[in-house]
């Protein structure tokens, strides 16, 4: 059974978009030490994500 389905939290923190798309059913991005946004399965891409973690404040 998935964690998710049990009702537990995962917290995963990496700088690799392959593995965040790969393990995550949600992102959260941050970009100069602010949030940036959060993406859910269906909102996340490697482009989306990139856009969001370098976009200036």
């Amino acid at each position: 059974m998935r964690e998710a389905e049990r009702g537990l939290t995962v917290l995963i923190a990496s700088s690799e978009v392959p593995e965040i798309l790969a393990l995550c059913d949600r992102v959260a991005i941050l970009s100069k030490g602010r949030l940036a946004g959060i993406l859910s399965r269906e909102e996340m891409s490697e482009d989306r994500i990139l856009t969001m973690a370098f976009k200036e404040h």
